[in-house]
């Protein structure tokens, strides 16, 4: 009969008298082992709670760092906002600045605004400054279409205007409106440096290269001209970057307009999220193929240079010139296709040569008479890199900045016969011929 323990209870073993230590000893291994093992779990999560903790309570960056701007988007949940915290490098990790609000028992209650975070604030530090209500005034401005770069700094302050809901405007604008915006700071860095502090996320922007022989502007064509809305605070480094930020929302929108930086500042999200183009109806008599609905890179890989950056460059280039030279959606694209035309199916008539002049406009501009009125034809003035009469290809540089329908009709320019144009006095649009002696006749015959 054997005897078993009773349910619930483990078997006991008597202590092995001292005659078989060998006995006594495997019975200290049995616990030894696990006691050791036990140790050093402890010792090691310990270990890895205080890591945990330093990467909780310590700043990503020592020292005293000045805040920049960080802007909260109508709308935007509190994990896209501490997801965007960790990609600016403002907090070292998403997930353990989340488990630091559950521990802590707080939440993130943003509004949509702006607010100056930097990375050496403490994260308790960062949680006041998203929960406390943003400054909501603002400065709105406004930058045409087709103006040059030495015309942006009169267009920004003939145009600030201060807005403060809720608040006495006290009637600021201009200079009063941007305190901070220098002209000379602006012009500096898109004329000669085409550099600024995080300058190098803009993938999609290669500053020209300036010089003698070259390229009057760094940064011509790359600011994209809208109305746009900024702190009042903002110096030119910030209202470059914001325009720079528009040309990006041009190329790829993505999905969700509040997480927009995703987006322009990664290559490959970018493309992704590419914008499409739908080219509008041409009406006859013209003639013209329109392309189906094509996304931006596609385009600019179909049509352009393998690098998309280099292919960027020169749709700016050729949308800059028709900016410069049509009035009227259908235009700029019939427009873009004759330019296009020229310079990637050169003839025997047109040697490669552009002929446009808005690009000998550019080259003879000054800031107090940025367009000036040609007296001749540029093949009869002196040779010059956007003498485009004498120089073949395109420009070293665009020459102004194309509107969103200029530069998307240059990217997806439609297929045409047309190597000429020309814009009559008489009848008041644009004429468009494919021979010499055709574009000669057509203005003979609109002489008024």
């Amino acid at each position: 009969m054997s005897m078993r323990p009773p349910p619930g209870r483990r078997p006991t073993f008597p202590t092995p008298p001292p005659e078989f230590p060998e006995l006594a000893s495997r019975s200290r291994a049995r616990w030894i082992v696990p006691v050791v093992l036990a140790l050093a779990l402890i010792l090691g999560c310990g270990y890895g709670a205080l890591t945990v903790q330093a990467d909780l309570t310590q700043p990503v960056a020592s020292g005293k760092v000045p805040c920049s701007n960080f802007t909260v988007n109508q709308g935007e949940s509190a994990s896209s906002i501490i997801d965007r915290l960790e990609q600016a490098h403002i907090i070292r990790n998403a997930l353990l600045f989340k488990v630091y609000l559950k521990l802590h028992g707080q939440s993130l209650n943003v509004q949509q605004g702006t607010y100056c975070l930097s990375p050496s604030m403490t994260l308790g530090d960062i949680v006041n400054t998203l929960n406390t209500p943003p400054r909501t005034a603002y400065v709105q401005f406004t930058v045409p279409d087709a103006d040059r770069l030495i015309q942006f700094p009169g267009d920004i302050l003939n145009s600030a205007v201060l807005h403060d809901p809720g608040q006495k405007d006290d009637g600021l604008k201009g200079q009063k409106a941007l305190p901070n915006f220098k002209a000379s700071d602006f012009l500096n860095i898109t004329i000669k440096t085409g550099t600024f502090p995080g300058s190098n996320q803009y993938w999609y922007v290669r500053p020209w290269q300036t010089g003698s022989g070259h390229s009057l502007t760094a940064l011509e064509g790359y600011l994209a001209p809208n109305t746009y809305q900024v702190d009042p605070a903002s110096t030119a480094a910030d209202i470059i970057k914001r325009m720079l930020n528009g040309l990006g929302e041009e190329l790829c929108p993505g999905p969700n307009q509040n997480q927009i930086d995703l987006y322009i500042f990664d290559q490959q999200q970018c493309m992704t999220h590419q914008a499409t183009i739908t080219p509008p109806t041409i009406p006859k008599p013209y003639q013209a193929t329109v392309s189906k609905p094509m996304g931006v890179f596609d385009a600019l890989k179909h049509y352009y240079d393998p690098d998309p950056v280099k292919a960027l460059q020169e749709a700016l280039t050729i949308g800059s010139y028709s900016e410069r030279e049509a009035r009227h959606a259908e235009h700029f694209f019939l427009v873009s296709s004759v330019y296009y035309n020229r310079f990637k199916k050169p003839n025997s008539e047109t040697m490669g040569l552009l002929n446009a002049d808005p690009a000998e406009q550019y080259w003879l501009g000054n800031a107090q008479d940025p367009w000036p009125t040609l007296t001749a034809l540029p093949s009869a003035l002196a040779n010059n890199p956007y003498n485009l009469y004498i120089t073949p290809g395109l420009s070293p540089s665009a020459i102004s900045s194309p509107s969103t329908t200029a530069l998307y009709s240059a990217i997806l320019p439609p297929q045409t016969p047309y190597y000429y144009f020309f814009y009559s006095n008489c009848d008041h649009t644009n004429h468009y011929d494919a021979t010499l002696a055709q574009f000669n006749a057509d203005q003979n015959a609109n002489t008024c």
